[in-house]
């Protein structure tokens, strides 16, 4: 017995006779309810409770993926152009059900990080293929693994079509081709057009045999997607911009997709004149007599490498 301190006893097995007890039923649905339910993180402490016991990240209330949309594989993709945000590598989480999930990195040894971010955002896969590479075989992503149960899987070496992986993140390589140069956007914006057409393709409904004509997003949680953030602009639009410090109060800007992970929510990513990307939820669309208004294509056509604070895109004018 510990004076200062209290033992921890951790117990994966019940007995069923306790259970009946403690919940009042019979033996029989005691063993009917142990084996149809989990009971990882039992514990049982001994002794007299001096400090407090920390609960641990296993003993969070994560979401758990079931079915047979929950395997899920993940595969790393490099850009040669370091974005606006210092991103080379976009890590791609994907099921077979067309949900995809993309988290841009600055480098690959930051795949531990997304899973992670994954985890906390999407939920617990019950398995994960990814090809032999070692920051997504060991180390920290094996310890995420390991810590919720997840199992690993891995393709043969120089087999890339083994990972469903590859193809779902050559068809969103081919939406952001097509999607950026169809308006001409700057090459360093990469990473925010890849969250976004990610994010587009989860709440697209298809013939996929395998969504029952609901979108990937309602396959995965279980509810139906609000759309109104998507359905306001198109990427890469011109919007009108609430701007305290501009004495006419608004400020024309670039719209780049919501901004999920700041403010109150109807947020989104912006484009501004220097260069710059800013978040504000105060915006709106360009009126008919604006885009053909002398005055505002006056602005449209000011040249961005005259401001002094002006960012380098990658060789590509903002207008």
């Amino acid at each position: 017995m510990h004076i200062n301190g209290v033992d921890i006893k951790m117990s994966k097995d019940i007995d069923p006779s306790i259970l009946s007890k403690l919940w009042g039923i019979n033996l029989d649905q005691a063993r009917r309810t142990l084996r149809s339910t989990e009971h990882y993180h039992i514990s049982t402490p001994e002794g007299q409770l001096s400090r407090r016991r920390r609960a641990g990240h296993g003993r969070r209330e994560q979401r758990s993926l079931h079915g047979h949309l929950s395997r899920f594989c993940s595969d790393t993709f490099k850009c040669n152009v370091k974005s606006l945000r210092g991103n080379k590598y976009v890590q791609l989480f994907c099921n077979r059900g067309n949900f995809t999930k993309c988290y841009p990195m600055a480098n690959r040894y930051e795949a531990p990080d997304t899973l992670h971010r994954f985890i906390d955002e999407v939920g617990v896969p019950s398995e994960l293929l990814t090809d032999g590479a070692p920051e997504l075989l060991y180390a920290g992503w094996k310890k995420l693994c390991q810590r919720y149960r997840i199992k690993q899987i891995s393709t043969e070496p120089n087999s890339p079509w083994q990972n469903p992986a590859e193809l779902s993140g050559g068809i969103i390589k081919r939406i952001v081709r097509r999607t950026m140069k169809n308006v001409n956007a700057p090459i360093r914006l990469w990473d925010y057009c890849w969250e976004y057409s990610s994010s587009v393709r989860n709440m697209t409904s298809t013939d996929h045999y395998l969504l029952d004509d609901v979108t990937p997003f309602q396959k995965i949680y279980e509810y139906s997607p609000d759309i109104s953030e998507y359905v306001q602009y198109k990427w890469f639009d011109w919007i009108w911009f609430l701007d305290i410090h501009n004495p006419m109060r608004e400020s024309l800007g670039r719209w780049l997709g919501p901004a999920q992970d700041c403010g109150e929510g109807f947020t989104s990513h912006i484009l501004t004149k220097n260069g710059k990307v800013i978040v504000r939820s105060t915006t709106r669309q360009l009126t008919n007599d604006e885009i053909e208004s002398a005055e505002v294509c006056l602005l449209y056509t000011s040249d961005a490498a005259d401001e002094e604070d002006s960012v380098d895109l990658g060789g590509r004018r903002i207008i």
